[in-house]
């Protein structure tokens, strides 16, 4: 991968994870307990954004992961194991939501979209609100939901 793309296991993932990138198109192999509950295992491909931004890709495929592999977008404001995050992710053939409010807190899982991959998955940052798009097509976004999670300014964008 070329920088300013990173990646990186977090937390505890039992088997070390792997990214490779060609052409744009990332081949993403992570293990690990999960995203949620206080604390997450899994791999993140990532780099560093300051203040308001966005990232956008298409969950192509979801393979593996046992009864509930996941696959998707997320905003951490660290890459400790308890980060604050919001993340989009597809899991099994739904679109969910996920929110760590607080460092150490219980990650909440909302409602999201019936639908799984292929799907373009999109997250913009503006301060400390959170808009979370789906789209069939990357062209055409619909809003699933907006949310306001106060981060730092200086956070980690990427792929999990």
């Amino acid at each position: 991968m070329q920088p300013p793309w990173v990646n990186a296991d977090i937390g505890s993932v039992g088997v070390a994870g792997s990214a490779d990138e060609t052409s744009g198109i990332f081949t993403i192999d992570g293990a690990g307990a999960d995203i949620g509950g206080t604390v997450d295992g899994f791999h993140y491909v990532y780099q560093s954004l300051s203040g308001d931004g966005e990232i956008i890709a298409n969950v192509a495929s979801l393979t593996g992961g046992g009864s509930f592999p996941l696959a998707g977008l997320m905003i951490r404001e660290s890459l400790a194991d308890d980060s604050i995050h919001v993340s989009t992710l597809v899991r099994g053939n739904r679109i969910r939501l996920y929110e760590r409010t607080s460092t150490g807190g219980n990650t909440t899982i909302l409602n999201g979209y019936s639908q799984g991959a292929p799907e373009w998955l999109r997250i913009v940052r503006t301060g400390n609100s959170f808009d979370l798009y789906h789209s069939n097509d990357g062209t055409n976004w619909l809003l699933m939901q907006t949310r306001t999670v106060t981060m730092g300014t200086n956070v980690f964008i990427g792929m999990a």
